[in-house]
C-alpha cells in the first residue's frame, strides 16, 4: 500500500462516497441536525468498511465542543500487564473499583477506568496509556517509569497502598535515563498517599485472638511469599508475616509457627482456596492442637476450613479461624470467620476529598491519610456482640 492509500480520512471517505465531509463527519459523530437518509448512510458505512476506516477519538472529542468527565485511571502496581478483567476480579479491588467509580462521578464528575499495558518496561506503552488521562491512582508498588512520566506530563498521582510508605517495584528493572535508582524513595515522588496498615491490622487479629482465649496459633500465609519468589513477592503477604511475629512478641504465653505454602502450578488467586487445602492436608498434623489459624485472607481461610472439617476438627467451635480482607464474596459462608479490613467508606471518601482537593488546588502540599482498620464478626460462633476495634 503506497503512503497516499495509507492517508485515509473524512475527505477520502465523502470523496468515494459521493458527499460532503460534514455529512460525514456528522454521522460519524451523531450531530447532524437533519436527517441523514438511510441510502447516504449506507454509502458512507460500504466505504469505511472496505478501506476499514475508523475515526480518531480526538478529532470526536474536539468535534463534540464540550466538557467530558475527567479520566481518572488505576493502575495496578505490582502487575501493570494483568488484564483489566482479571484486575477487577481481585476481591479487595473489585469492592474498590465499583464503590470509588459511583462516587467519583456523583461527587466530583469523574470517570475511572482501569488500564494496563503490554509492556511494563516499555516507555511507550506508558505513554500511550496516559494520551487522555488526567489523574492516575495507583495501588502499590509505583513503577519508575510510570512516575517519571506522571512527572513529565504534570498529571497528579494518588498512591494507594497498605503500607506507610510509597514504594517502587524494583526501580533497577526500570531504569529512568540519568537518575540513580538508589535515590528514588519517598521524598521524590509527588504524590498524595492514602493508605492502611497491614502489619497493624495483622497485630489488631493478634490481640483479639489473644483476648479470646486463644494461645496456640498456625498462620497460613498465601503462597506469593519471598521463601517462593525472592524478586516478586508479595509486599502485603511479608507484612502480614511480620505483624504475625510481633503478635507473638507482645504475647509471651501465646505459642505460634508459620506454615510457609509452596508455590502452586495455578496463579489463579481462587485457587488458592485450593492450594490451601492440598497444602494442609498433607500435614494434618499442624492442624492438631492449634486453637486459632490466622490466614492471609478470606480466600486462604476458607481453604483453612475445608482442611480442618475433612479432618474432623470443627471450625468455629474447635479452632477460631481469622481472614482479611471481609470480602463480600465470603460474608455469609459456613461457618463465617472473623475477618478484618481497613474503613472501607472512609477510604474512598479520603481518595474522593484528595482528588478533589488536587482539581481545585493543584500545587497544594501532598498529604499521606492513614486510614484505621477494624476486626469484624460476621456472626461468628453464634455470638450477638459485634466487635470492632479501631487502630
Amino acid at each position: 500500500m503506497s503512503s497516499e492509500e495509507k492517508k485515509v480520512n473524512i475527505n477520502t471517505i465523502a470523496k468515494l462516497a459521493k458527499v460532503s465531509t460534514t455529512t460525514v463527519s456528522n454521522y460519524i459523530n451523531a450531530t447532524e441536525v437533519f436527517p441523514i437518509s438511510d441510502e447516504t448512510k449506507a454509502r458512507i458505512n460500504k466505504v469505511m468498511r472496505e478501506l476499514n476506516y475508523r475515526p480518531h477519538i480526538g478529532g470526536s472529542l474536539i468535534r463534540r465542543k464540550q466538557n467530558l468527565p475527567e479520566k481518572v485511571c488505576f493502575i495496578f502496581g505490582p502487575n501493570p500487564e494483568l488484564p483489566v478483567f482479571d484486575v477487577i476480579q481481585i476481591p479487595l479491588l473489585g469492592w474498590l473499583m465499583r464503590d470509588l467509580s459511583v462516587n467519583m462521578i456523583e461527587k466530583l464528575g469523574m470517570s475511572l477506568e482501569v488500564r494496563c499495558v503490554q509492556d511494563e518496561k516499555c516507555g511507550q506503552d506508558w505513554n500511550e496509556l496516559l494520551l487522555d488521562v488526567g489523574y492516575v491512582i495507583n495501588y502499590e508498588p509505583l513503577n519508575s517509569i510510570l512516575h517519571d512520566l506522571l512527572q513529565r506530563k504534570n498529571i497528579p498521582l494518588l498512591e494507594l497502598s497498605t503500607a506507610g510508605v510509597i514504594q517502587f517495584y524494583d526501580p533497577t528493572r526500570f531504569p529512568i535515563p540519568g537518575v540513580n535508582p538508589g535515590n528514588l524513595s519517598e521524598s521524590v515522588v509527588q504524590a498524595d498517599h492514602v493508605h492502611w496498615n497491614i502489619r497493624k491490622q495483622t497485630m489488631l487479629m493478634m490481640d483479639y485472638i489473644h483476648d479470646y482465649g486463644c494461645r496456640n496459633v498456625l498462620m497460613v500465609p498465601s503462597w506469593n511469599i519471598k521463601a517462593n519468589r525472592k524478586e516478586f513477592y508479595g509486599m502485603d503477604a511479608e507484612e502480614k508475616i511480620e505483624g504475625f511475629m510481633e503478635g507473638l512478641k507482645k504475647y509471651p504465653d501465646m505459642a505460634g509457627d508459620v506454615l510457609h505454602p509452596p508455590m502452586p502450578g495455578n496463579y489463579d488467586m481462587y485457587y488458592e482456596m485450593r492450594h490451601t487445602y492440598e497444602t494442609l492436608m498433607q500435614m494434618p498434623e499442624k492442624l492438631r492442637g492449634i486453637d486459632a489459624i490466622v490466614s492471609h485472607n478470606d480466600i486462604v481461610a476458607q481453604g483453612v476450613v475445608a482442611a480442618l472439617n475433612a479432618i474432623g476438627i470443627v471450625p468455629g467451635r474447635d479452632v477460631l479461624v481469622t481472614g482479611e480482607g471481609d470480602f463480600r464474596e465470603f460474608r455469609h459462608a459456613t461457618p463465617s470467620i472473623v475477618t478484618s479490613g481497613c474503613d472501607r467508606e472512609l477510604c474512598i471518601a479520603e481518595i474522593c476529598r484528595l482528588l478533589s482537593r488536587r482539581k481545585e488546588s493543584p500545587d497544594a502540599d501532598y498529604l499521606s491519610i492513614e486510614i484505621p482498620s477494624r476486626v469484624i464478626e460476621h456472626g461468628h460462633m453464634k455470638q450477638d456482640k459485634s466487635i470492632e476495634k479501631v487502630v
